[in-house]
């Protein structure tokens, strides 16, 4: 028993230490020119990463297919013009559940 929390302690402190190192540092130096180049171009990264993984299911039926590559393209118009996630997954959804009961009924 005493050998189980020390184990879940040295874990919970270097999960900690390893996630809060990055905000000690952050105030002694600038980020480096990579990491603001890529901290820009993470939201479309991620945006991509998504579209691939949550699509890959829905290709078993037209009505499914459609509707999934209606509200995927209707999500990323969405990120365009708002560049806000929230309104991403809200127009996500609710395009695809609209589609999908006009299609497929």
């Amino acid at each position: 028993m005493k050998e189980s929390l020390g184990i879940i302690a040295v874990c919970a402190a270097v999960t900690f230490l390893t996630r809060s190192l990055p905000f000690f540092f952050e105030s002694v130096s600038q980020p480096s020119g990579f990491l603001k180049r890529y901290s820009a171009k993470l939201p479309y990264a991620l945006i991509a990463f998504l579209a691939v993984f949550s699509l890959k299911g829905y290709f078993s039926s037209w009505a499914t297919a459609v509707a999934a590559c209606l509200s995927a393209v209707l999500t990323a118009l969405a990120y365009k013009y708002s560049k806000s996630f929230l309104a991403c997954i809200i127009c996500g959804t609710f395009s695809y559940i609209i589609a999908l009961a006009v299609l497929a009924p």
